[in-house]
């Protein structure tokens, strides 16, 4: 587009002066606008560097912010397992209430973690958002 305009900027300056002169105000328009679109898209790449650089932090944070309340869960979840089996050798404990435990405890350890995870994840970025605010 620039190229056509300075043609016929070329063109035009030798046989009309004043449409010379509108064509040079639209090359400076355009001009400008490719400007402004250079600063945009620079700014983008600015903003995508930033992000690509935070993230890695923040879920670095948000697991470090998760093991600490899992790693309860799994010691409790594991000292409860233990319990049930110490009960089951002792027959104090039928083979379906065994089983029954353990097919629980493997369908709701699983939805635990999950409650931990997002406690945890909403915690990181409450922090995150203060930090930058801050």
């Amino acid at each position: 587009m620039m190229d056509s305009l300075v043609r016929e900027h070329r063109t035009v300056v030798a046989r009309n002066p004043r449409e010379a002169e509108r064509l040079l105000g639209v090359f400076m328009k355009v001009q400008g606008q490719l400007q402004r679109s250079l600063k945009e898209r620079d700014a983008g790449r600015t903003r995508r560097e930033e992000f690509r650089q935070a993230i890695p932090l923040i879920v670095d944070r948000i697991t470090s912010a998760a093991m600490h309340p899992i790693l309860g869960l799994m010691r409790r979840n594991a000292e409860q397992v233990r319990e049930d089996v110490v009960e089951y050798s002792h027959g104090r404990l039928s083979p379906e209430d065994f089983s029954a435990r353990l097919l629980l405890l493997e369908r709701e350890w699983p939805k635990e973690v999950v409650v931990w995870l997002r406690a945890a994840t909403t915690e990181a970025l409450k922090a995150e958002e203060a930090k930058v605010q801050g």
